[in-house]
């Protein structure tokens, strides 16, 4: 700082600059969209297999809160699945769970895919989403039913090996080789 007078005269002192961050960054999912392989017979609160959501916003402390919810896409979807963490900050990963496993039901095929997004809302009421497709899997979880509780036949003593002495009904609803008997 040189004075008014021009005489040379210099001071010298220390100023500290605070650079405080702005909310300008939105949250970042690492991918757009994942379809996601699950088994009918997952247990409850299991996370989705090989789901590897992150999702990180840039800004600093306060500013790179978000929250994090499901947007169902199709009508069979609300209620199926939960998201953890609800609220984050940074970097977070994201794991998506079953909630309700017994809405899986391959057998079904209004039960066989879901759809949703996972969307990370800033403090600012921003989003940006992540689609999910979870495609069910077909599981042994279905056990044979028999037309009759129970079946009695006579044989003739002549029979021989082969002769047909009866027939037993039995129906299993599983699909595919599961559902052979």
């Amino acid at each position: 700082i040189i004075g008014p007078d021009n005489y040379g005269e210099e001071t010298t002192t220390s100023v500290t600059i605070v650079v405080t961050d702005v909310d300008d960054e939105l949250p970042l999912f690492n991918r757009n969209s994942f379809t996601v392989p699950v088994p009918e017979d997952v247990g409850s609160d299991t996370p989705l297999p090989g789901l590897t959501l992150e999702v990180v916003d840039k800004d600093v402390s306060r500013n790179a809160e978000f929250t994090l919810t499901l947007e169902p896409l199709t009508a069979n979807t609300a209620g199926v699945f939960s998201v953890y963490p609800e609220r984050a900050i940074g970097k977070t990963p994201v794991i998506i769970r079953v909630k309700d496993p017994q809405r899986l039901d391959y057998e079904n095929e209004e039960t066989r895919s879901f759809e949703f997004n996972v969307v990370a809302e800033t403090n600012n009421g921003f989003q940006v989403k992540s689609n999910i497709k979870v495609i069910v899997q077909d599981s042994n979880d279905n056990v044979p039913v028999f037309e009759e509780g129970g079946y009695e036949f006579s044989v003739a003593e002549d029979a021989k090996a082969g002769d047909v002495i009866g027939t037993i009904v039995a129906i299993d609803p599983e699909s595919g080789s599961y559902g052979e008997l």
